[in-house]
């Protein structure tokens, strides 16, 4: 049913050997602010946590939108020494508290019925049930989380995936959040692993639907290839994810760029340059300024960064494909 294409991996792949991810996104302030080290920690897991399918969010007056505007919540909450940052404070209090919160930190008014946060009740139950788990298993501290894993992902139950996967959050068992949040973690300069070869390529929705439209993962069940040209919901994402997954391993070794770094070049390229009026069609990103350019060294541009290796810009019927539409918490 679903193919990865190594061909076209390595084509995609020796394309973004010409490009780079600036030094300034990696250096932002939500991961370079002068705060505790403890307090930095437990943003960056609270707001990986309550990230998945973010289709909704949105504040019109700062214009950040998804996963910048949950950066810009979190980041204040450092800033501003919020107690709802401490396991400990958040254990204390009822979930409809932290429904409430939640509803209220995602409201340019400040009023909770103003909130474009959707399933704040399962957002509240996985941020809650993580700061369960810290505060239980590790002393509140999520410093002491990382010290257990040995610099390890994988270490006979004791690495950091297998770590994380005690709390729902991070069950995932292809591992996105946990591996976005590694990559947080290692941006910030505050935790590294050993094991690099038990990386996992990060996979989101924006990142399938870049490399379905691209040719990089192949759909040779017709059914398939038509449900997910119309959106039709679909009960799971496999095999789909696991292949994007393989083809994001293979486009790295080929681009000589990390596996983490493929999250930089095809996240900020679905959300921006590949989503319902692709670029490579419409001559104008969906985002301005394009998060591409914003994060890569690729310019202002009215043209893909991978248009002329790209399948889908010659082909409309693999420019119509979307990602699978599944109901998840997972990304």
């Amino acid at each position: 049913m679903v193919k990865t294409d190594l061909l076209q991996c390595s084509a995609v792949g020796e394309t973004l050997k010409n490009y780079h991810i600036k030094t300034s996104f990696l250096q932002r302030e939500f991961l370079s602010v002068d705060v505790s080290v403890e307090k930095k920690l437990s943003a960056l897991f609270f707001a990986v946590a309550v990230c998945h399918q973010t289709h909704t969010l949105h504040n019109t007056k700062s214009g950040n939108k998804g996963w910048d505007y949950i950066e810009e919540v979190f980041l204040r909450m450092m800033i501003e020494d919020d107690p709802w940052l401490s396991p400990e404070f958040i254990c204390s209090q009822h979930h409809e508290a932290l429904e409430l919160k939640l509803m209220i930190m995602f409201s340019e008014s400040g009023k909770p019925q103003d909130t474009t946060l959707n399933h704040v009740s399962e957002r509240a139950v996985l941020m809650h049930g993580l700061a369960s788990y810290i505060y239980n298993s590790f002393n509140g501290s999520y410093s002491f989380l990382l010290k257990k894993s040995g610099n390890r992902l994988l270490d006979d139950g004791s690495g950091y995936f297998e770590l994380l996967a005690k709390s729902d959050a991070f069950s995932d068992p292809r591992r996105k959040k946990s591996m976005f949040l590694y990559k947080l973690l290692n941006d910030a300069g505050l935790y590294s692993i050993t094991d690099t070869e038990n990386l996992i390529p990060i996979m989101d929705y924006h990142m399938q639907r870049v490399l379905l439209r691209t040719g990089c993962v192949l759909i040779t069940d017709e059914k398939l290839f038509t449900d997910l040209q119309q959106k039709i919901p679909l009960n799971s994402d496999e095999p789909v994810r696991s292949a994007c997954i393989d083809a994001a391993r293979e486009i790295a070794k080929s681009s000589g760029h990390s596996i983490t770094a493929m999250n930089d070049f095809f996240w900020p390229m679905g959300r921006s340059c590949c989503l319902e009026n692709p670029v490579c069609i419409s001559g104008v990103c969906s985002k301005n300024p394009c998060t591409l350019s914003t994060l890569s060294d690729y310019p202002a541009h009215t043209h893909c960064m991978l248009q002329k290796a790209c399948k889908g810009a010659a082909d409309a019927a693999i420019r119509e494909l979307w990602e699978p539409i599944v109901k998840t918490h997972f990304y």
